[in-house]
């Protein structure tokens, strides 16, 4: 989802420590799910990365209704 709206991102992924997972976007973290207990929404993570890229300012992801599900 975010290649598709930003396809100049760089996106990868690294293990880290169990039941962790972390948003960062340039260095910023912008979601950690240690800290929020739950996975973030992937529209806001999308968002998040598409301010970022427009304006060059990190916003922290915010939480919704519901979080994302990864398979």
């Amino acid at each position: 989802m975010i290649l598709d709206s930003v396809p100049d991102a760089e996106v990868d992924g690294k293990v880290g420590r169990n039941s962790s997972f972390e948003v960062t976007i340039n260095d910023n973290l912008v979601w950690s799910k240690l800290e929020k207990g739950r996975f973030p929404e992937w529209d806001s993570a999308v968002k998040a990365v598409e301010a970022a890229a427009r304006e060059r300012h990190m916003e922290m992801i915010q939480p919704g209704d519901r979080g994302c599900t990864i398979l």
